[in-house]
């Protein structure tokens, strides 16, 4: 059997990108979200979820490039005075590995961002991390923790075939290669961890190498790669902010999303759309 998920990132971060997913769900291929419960977004995109019942969503954790629940007194280590965290990954992953003493301000932040998405009312169908932060080791470590508590074992993991990705566009393969390498190695000893704990797991999850990119040609080159299996495409859609890379364009992306030919590549591949909620 071969299932296919299809899911809008940062849900509630502006109101383009709220309207791109719900209509790239109403009259697209999109199945699922993922939330952002401190975008400035927010209470719009709660209430069009609770207005299309059929749309999975998910929390989408941010502890980098982004704000956070918390007030920055309860979490000095982790915002700065204004509750944003750090913009570098990089730089916040070596501290988030390191420096021990953050691991109990992360854990309460996190906590935090689910209590807030579960205050919604919304049933949460999965977990995933802004900028895939939830594969860090030290912050998965405490999301398997909490995931439990809460009773969401549904997750992503951006495990993707590089080789597929380079035939279907080889630009900037030198960012790719490395983006691949790092988080196939944060991955694989993500995945052992998660299956131990009982964790729901796409076989692959695609929209990491290509992020921001994920055209129509593009769609349909993935699709036709495709085995058995269950496996996610992520995308992000709507205008891209103001301090996001310049090849972002989530307007190509939506596009993709209504393409009559991804639809009928779809019924022909015999792939099944289903949700997290499905998984």
């Amino acid at each position: 059997m071969k299932s296919l998920i299809i899911n809008g990132d940062d849900f509630g971060i502006s109101s383009a990108t709220n309207h791109a997913i719900l209509r790239a769900h109403r009259e697209g291929i999109l199945t699922s979200a993922s939330l952002m419960v401190n975008g400035p977004a927010f209470e719009e995109a709660v209430v069009m979820a609770k207005a299309h019942s059929s749309l999975s969503v998910g929390l989408h954790l941010v502890l980098v490039h982004g704000r956070s629940t918390l007030p920055p007194i309860e979490i000095p280590d982790l915002v700065n005075e204004r509750g944003e965290f750090s913009r570098n990954p990089v730089s916040a992953g070596m501290a988030y590995f390191f420096r021990t003493s953050l691991k109990i301000q992360i854990r309460k932040e996190l906590k935090a961002q689910i209590k807030k998405f579960l205050s919604t009312g919304l049933s949460l169908a999965h977990l995933n991390g802004h900028i895939n932060i939830h594969v860090h080791p030290t912050v998965l470590g405490i999301l398997i923790e909490l995931a439990g508590r809460y009773g969401v074992k549904k997750i992503r993991l951006p495990e993707e075939e590089l080789f597929v990705t380079l035939r279907l566009d080889r630009n900037r393969w030198p960012e790719k290669l490395v983006q691949w390498t790092i988080f196939e190695i944060l991955s694989s000893l993500a995945r052992r961890r998660l299956n131990e704990n009982g964790f729901r797991i796409p076989d692959r999850a695609y929209g990491l190498l290509e992020i921001g990119r994920m055209g129509e040609a593009y769609l349909l080159g993935l699709l036709d790669r495709i085995g058995e299996g269950c496996f996610e495409i992520s995308f992000h859609l709507g205008e891209a902010p103001k301090d996001w890379p310049a090849f972002y364009d989530g307007r190509q992306e939506l596009s993709a999303l209504l393409s009559q030919a991804v639809r009928d590549k779809i019924k022909q591949s015999g792939l099944k759309l289903i949700s997290y909620a499905d998984l």
